[in-house]
This record gives structure tokens, C-alpha cells and sequence, in this order.
């Protein structure tokens, strides 16, 4: 048969395992006022990612109004939890680069705010998606931020931990803190580069903390190639 001799077609994405994904810089800042900015070292690149981690001390009842900056045209907050202390988990593609600055805005004034904001890039272009998404508080030590179970073999795997009071929060070793300041929030990341189920935990000293997970891939959109001949 025709078939047979020949392959008439065959699908060819670009597949994101083979993306690398890297941390290009961080930054973090603290505030008591209703407003925070983080800037970052260096300009932000176009096409690359920013993830922020925002919230209040002590204050369920004033999350994040705006966040904007970073060269970033929409920012979109992933995932929040506010069962002890208002903690948020934010991100955006970096539209057009040269900025530096990243300011979150809160509905009112809290005792503290703070924020940390990472910068990653991959190396194949394409449009960064979401994944998965998870989140969990917990009034004693430790608190895990919940599963999440990866679709695609490179990921980012960003997390965000707030605690009740003003004791700093850490991470389990599997993820790289970027915490660069403050006392009661923390934001840690891992890439990785098969599918799984991942999550982390976070010990805090005291009591009352949130935690939030996310996980992030390049999509590419994948092409079509016409390979004719093949097998005759």
C-alpha cells in the first residue's frame, strides 16, 4: 500500500523539555505604607518571566490592588490565601524591557508589606503558561504548600510562604530561597526538568503561616511538518 511505503505526514512540536530555564536576578523590599517597590539590579529582558511574592503582616483583609512595573503590560495574580496573613503569588511577561521597578499596591495600610520579585528566562522563545497551582495554611510548624503534579518536563516551580508574625519563614532544600530582605515572608523557587509531583515545606518559628505553589513552561504552540517519501 501507498501508506505503507510512504509516512504522509507526521507532528513535530517544539517541545518545551528542551527549554532551559534559568534565574536571571531577584529582589525584595518592605514597606509601612500601602504601597511596595522592588527593584531589581538590572533592567528586565523582554520575553522573560517575573514572579512576585506580596502580602501583609498580621492583615487578612487588604490584599494587592495593583501590581505593575518590571516592563510588564499585565500582571496576573496566580494564586492568594489570607486565612491568617494576606499572602499573594503574582506573574507577568516582561513586554518590553529596560525597567526596573515592581510596585504592588494594597487596598489599605497594613502594619508591613513586602514583596519579592525574581526574573527567569528560557532559552527557546515561546509564551509563558501556567501549569499548576496550589495552597495551604497551617497554625503550627511545619506547613506543606500542598501537591502540585507536573504536565511538562521543564517547569518552574515558584513558592511563597507568610507568616503570622515576625519570624522569617525558610524552605525545604530542594528549592533556592530569594529572599533578600524582611522578616515574615519568604519566596523560594525550583526548576525542573521531568514531570512529578512536587511541593515543599515550610518551617516557621510561632504560629499562623500560608503558603502558596505555582509552576510554570514555556509553550512553544508546536508545528506541522510534511515528511513525504519516507519509508519507500
Amino acid at each position: 500500500m501507498w501508506f505503507s511505503r510512504t509516512l504522509a505526514a507526521a507532528l513535530i512540536g517544539a517541545s518545551p523539555a528542551f527549554a532551559v530555564i534559568t534565574k536571571i536576578q531577584n529582589n525584595g523590599a518592605a514597606s509601612v505604607t500601602a504601597a511596595v517597590t522592588a527593584t531589581l539590579g538590572a533592567s528586565t529582558t523582554t520575553g522573560n518571566l517575573l514572579v512576585a511574592c506580596a502580602g501583609n503582616l498580621a492583615d487578612n483583609t487588604h490584599p494587592v490592588s495593583t501590581m505593575a512595573g518590571g516592563g510588564v503590560t499585565t500582571w496576573i495574580k496566580l494564586r492568594s490565601s489570607a486565612v491568617y496573613a494576606n499572602t499573594e503569588l503574582w506573574y507577568g511577561t516582561v513586554t518590553s524591557g529596560s525597567a526596573t521597578g515592581i510596585t504592588a499596591t494594597f487596598t489599605g495600610t497594613s502594619i508591613a508589606v513586602e514583596m519579592f520579585v525574581t526574573e527567569f528566562h528560557s532559552s527557546i522563545a515561546g509564551a509563558w503558561a501556567v501549569d499548576q497551582q496550589n495552597g495551604n495554611s497551617s497554625a503550627t510548624s511545619p506547613l506543606a504548600s500542598g501537591n502540585i503534579t507536573t504536565t511538562v518536563a521543564t517547569e518552574l516551580i515558584s513558592a511563597c510562604a507568610n507568616r503570622n508574625s515576625n519570624w522569617l519563614t525558610t524552605a525545604d532544600s530542594s528549592f533556592t530561597s530569594v529572599s533578600t530582605t524582611g522578616d515574615f515572608m519568604a519566596s523560594a523557587y525550583r526548576i525542573v526538568t521531568s514531570t512529578g509531583t512536587y511541593s515543599t515545606n515550610w518551617t516557621f518559628s510561632g504560629s499562623n503561616a500560608e503558603a502558596l505553589i505555582g509552576s510554570f513552561y514555556i509553550s512553544t504552540g508546536g508545528t506541522t511538518r510534511m515528511l513525504m517519501g519516507v519509508g519507500k
